[in-house]
């Protein structure tokens, strides 16, 4: 966790990395290995949006706390394999963020993947059958993204596949 917070491990956590010039509506996604939630600053990320059962806020790697408006889910289909929907449980909507992150360790456990990194890129793979699901790069500033994923593609996919997202 790297000094991500100095709160109690119950308290929610994200790193927040230099945010100019960043397009706030951005579809652009960075796994997080310090953040214990999935955060988003935009609400049109989150399909099922509900009231947040915990702290009043998320802190950040400075020791600063944002202000936690909901919480929710959200599902997406795979770009590598469409008959796969992968999700973000516990998608906290955080106002203040300037960056959609990926919480690495809920994301694991949630979708039952692991993660790979490599100097240029990275993948997330199914631990039954170690295929990739996500190929993410590595962005101009040295953070590891996941640009444009498609997180309202799930309906139209399921009408494609007939299968449950």
């Amino acid at each position: 966790n790297q000094g991500t917070n100095s709160h109690k491990d119950s308290q929610p956590s994200a790193m927040l990395v230099n945010s100019e010039n960043q397009d706030p509506n951005s579809t652009t996604w960075i796994p997080d290995s310090g953040a214990s939630f999935h955060v988003t600053g935009e609400s049109q990320n989150i399909q099922q949006l509900g009231p947040f059962e915990g702290p009043d806020q998320i802190y950040i790697g400075n020791g600063q706390g944002l202000s936690i408006k909901s919480s929710g889910y959200t599902k997406f289909v795979s770009p590598i394999n469409p008959r796969v929907s992968l999700s973000l449980k516990q998608l906290l909507h955080v106002p203040a963020i300037t960056k959609n992150l990926i919480s690495v360790s809920k994301f694991s456990k949630d979708n039952n993947v692991f993660f790979e990194f490599y100097p240029n890129h990275c993948a997330v793979k199914s631990q039954g059958t170690n295929e990739v699901l996500l190929q993410g790069s590595l962005g101009p500033d040295d953070l590891y993204i996941f640009p444009h994923l498609a997180l309202k593609d799930c309906l139209s996919h399921l009408l494609t596949f007939k299968f449950q997202c």
